[in-house]
């Protein structure tokens, strides 16, 4: 009974502690606000030219349910001086001192450091299913092996620490997307394993909505079984070994700044001795997969990510000059492919990877039988199928419609 009483000392002591600083920070912003409203300001705004609002001033309740903190932000929004400053305290106010766990719609799991995302509204698309069977039809047309992937975001990996008030639309679509993408034949759910418990935290970044390098190999491993199901062979993969780059605020936290992330990701990449599956245009000499440059930007907001293939591009195509390098594969990705891409150009003599958001090419049922692939993945995540408005799945079918679209 001791312990309890002097735990519950403690507990109320840190709650007084938090509460006083918070109070302490309220009151110098509001102070610093007072005086910068007292001085000669604009009366219309510079972004709409609307009247300005005043300063807000605070409110126990206000400031408890965070609209004065958005009040705040909506007075600064009109006066850009010094908005990268205000959004840097604002975020470390509210995230480590008022201990809000919600900012600009990104959640903070406080016991694993994980940052999702309030799940968006997706539409369903009645001609997914359709074109997902026209575009197996096209690619046995080419003699090659269709595969359709369907990688789960971490908000559906990760679903039991969303806040409870939100509505998890990606769990809710995944029926009628995996029933859409299963008519193209041959299917496969990674969810099983980028789900698995002992390693579904280290699958995906903390700060980026993006699978890490260990989810893509494991995602990776898994797509390799099935194509030797399917009678497609690859080559074996390589040695790596851990590269560690600049510290990566991803995109979650680059919308609350890295003063409102407990903490960064290491930015490990599994390098080889070479990389032998290299990027080939159609003149010059072939590169790297990996554009180091990136990865070591100087940027505190990079975006490390696209170090992989050097980013969204709508084709390009790798080589691997290995001679244990085995299979043409196509990919249709979106950019949950970069490091997909990057680590299959290690196993495979032959990589096409087209994004089609991006793709102003040829119509892929021509482009396949140009190829002459031995499979053609095509993967991607329920946001790019259902949510993205640069995707159109109907390029699977009818490309130049939806490039002339564009």
């Amino acid at each position: 009974m001791a312990t309890d009483s002097t735990s519950s000392v403690n507990r109320r002591r840190r709650d007084l502690i938090r509460s006083a600083a918070g109070f302490v920070l309220v009151a110098f912003i509001t102070v610093i606000g007072l005086m910068y409203s007292n001085k000669t300001q604009p009366t219309l705004s510079s972004l709409d030219g609307a009247k300005l609002p005043g300063f807000p001033k605070p409110t126990a309740s206000a400031v408890v349910d965070g609209e004065w903190m958005k009040s705040v932000e909506t007075w600064m929004d009109d006066r850009i001086v010094g908005r990268q400053y205000w959004l840097s305290l604002h975020a470390k106010v509210s995230m480590s001192v008022l201990r809000v766990r919600e900012l600009n719609n990104i959640a903070i799991d406080r016991p694993t450091s994980m940052q999702l995302e309030k799940p968006g509204a997706l539409p369903p698309n009645p001609k997914l299913g359709e074109y997902a069977a026209q575009l197996a039809d096209s690619i046995r047309a080419a003699g090659a092996v269709p595969l359709f992937v369907y990688i789960p975001r971490k908000e559906e990996v990760l679903a039991d620490l969303l806040p409870k008030a939100w509505n998890n639309t990606y769990l809710q679509a995944r029926p009628s997307v995996i029933k859409d993408l299963r008519r193209g034949g041959n299917f496969l759910d990674l969810t099983p394993v980028l789900a698995d418990p002992k390693t579904r935290l280290d699958n995906y970044y903390l700060t980026d909505h993006h699978w890490s390098p260990p989810g893509a190999l494991r995602g990776l491993a898994a797509i390799s079984d099935d194509l030797a199901k399917l009678g497609v062979s690859l080559g074996p993969a390589p040695a790596y070994h851990d590269v560690q780059y600049k510290e990566f605020f991803g995109s979650y936290a680059r919308r609350i700044t890295a003063a409102g992330s407990p903490t960064g990701d290491d930015f490990i990449v599994p390098t080889p001795t070479k990389w032998h599956g290299q990027l080939c245009g159609k003149t010059g000499p072939c590169k790297s997969p990996f554009f180091v440059s990136i990865a070591n930007s100087k940027d505190l907001y990079a975006n490390r990510y696209a170090a992989y293939l050097g980013g969204d591009v709508g084709y390009q195509q790798l080589i691997n000059d290995s001679p244990s390098a085995k299979g043409t594969i196509v990919v249709l990705k979106d950019s949950y492919g970069l490091p997909l891409v990057t680590y299959l150009a290690q196993k495979a003599h032959r990589v096409v990877a087209i994004d089609e958001r991006k793709y102003k090419g040829e119509e892929l049922r021509s482009l396949f039988k140009k190829i002459h692939p031995d499979a053609v993945v095509v993967v991607h995540n329920t946001r790019t199928l259902l949510g993205d408005s640069t995707f159109d799945p109907k390029l699977w079918v009818d490309a130049a419609a939806v490039i002339a679209a564009r």
